[in-house]
């Protein structure tokens, strides 16, 4: 992983001082700690405090796609999310800097739902599933090559993309990989819903509240049903019951989201195997039996 050295931090706040137009100079750095993927830090200056992420050995646009997902949330106006300042590469350092916001320990969670129903009203005008490139959940790539086709989009490039991945990692599923897409892509066919703003990692580490109210993290964004983002929040913590009470009183679900929770939670389940390893299996087979 990459550390702080001198040159790399000359020439982060020399990017930020451009951006911001006023200068910048970090006189400390705090490492902060809670990130499964990044290093991160705390930037004092003397007038403002600002928020670094760093990487090493990733491609050059690792936390490009983070930062347009956070551009897109924070455009909607419907939810708050740290506003990106600068992203870049130095050698094989990747590195984003972010507005720092002071958290609080807990919120209103009633809040919480009615903005994420907000967000999720917003849609790209029209139909399409995807994102303008492809992106990130955790180290994992996220192919989002435009599907006017809910099912289609969901069934190859979320779920068999995973199922290539796991596939080459040696793990042994509990059915064979075109079986898993074609059960995937049956159960979805009849399921059309709006292409939404989705945040697309969306479990409680995700979640936060400032003074002023909710705030998102870490985004791996894409237009998708809805529902993606409220199964995640269901499969390892669940969400205090007013986030979803607040959610209801904005933008009720459908009805069958029981059924696909278990489908989009597929997805998260293939990639924690991906990253983290042999742990997940278990829950990941026993996921595919119960959709079979």
């Amino acid at each position: 992983m990459p550390t702080l050295n001198t040159q790399l931090l000359t020439t982060i706040d020399k990017l930020i001082s451009c951006k911001l137009n006023k200068d910048f100079h970090t006189i400390t750095t705090y490492p902060i700690h809670g990130g499964d993927i990044n290093q991160a830090f705390k930037l004092e200056g003397s007038k403002q405090q600002l928020f670094l992420k760093l990487q090493s050995g990733m491609p050059s646009d690792w936390f490009q796609q983070e930062f347009n997902g956070l551009t897109a949330i924070l455009a909607t106006k419907a939810i708050n999310a740290p506003e990106p300042v600068i992203f870049g590469e130095y050698e094989d350092n990747q590195f984003l800097v972010l507005k720092y916001l002071n958290l609080i320990t807990t919120g209103d969670w009633f809040q919480y739902g009615e903005q994420l129903a907000h967000l999720h009203k917003i849609n790209n005008g029209k139909q399409h599933y995807g994102w303008p490139d492809d992106n990130f959940i955790g180290h994992t790539a996220q192919k989002n090559s435009w599907n006017n086709e809910w099912a289609n989009f969901f069934a190859q490039q979320r779920i068999g993309y995973q199922l290539e991945i796991a596939t080459s990692n040696g793990y042994m599923l509990a059915a064979p990989n075109q079986q898993i897409i074609d059960v995937i892509y049956n159960q979805l066919a009849e399921h059309q819903p709006l292409a939404s703003l989705v945040h697309g990692d969306l479990w409680k580490g995700n979640t936060g509240f400032t003074e002023t109210g909710p705030v998102l993290f870490d985004p791996a964004c894409y237009y998708a049903d809805r529902e993606v983002d409220l199964a995640m929040t269901e499969l390892f913590e669940r969400l205090p019951d007013a986030f979803y009470q607040g959610y209801q009183a904005v933008y009720p679900l459908e009805k069958g989201y029981q059924q696909r929770k278990s489908i989009y939670n597929l997805y998260h389940l293939i990639n924690h195997l991906n990253l983290f390893g042999r742990g997940y299996l278990g829950s990941v087979n026993s996921t595919i039996r119960q959709l079979i």
